[in-house]
């Protein structure tokens, strides 16, 4: 669900031609969530590999 959101909002940034204010700062929020949640995802794994 993660990665496919992100390909699509990838895809949108690459087809967009013109800058649009609040498109761009709702994909950086949706490209923010999916991080922090890999970044999460990440450290419990670590934690739990100690």
């Amino acid at each position: 669900c993660d990665s496919r959101s992100l390909s699509i909002a990838a895809a949108s940034v690459i087809r967009r031609r013109k800058p649009n204010i609040s498109r761009t700062i709702r994909e950086i929020g949706a490209f923010t969530r999916i991080f922090l949640q890999f970044v999460a995802l990440t450290q419990s794994i670590f934690i739990q590999g100690k």
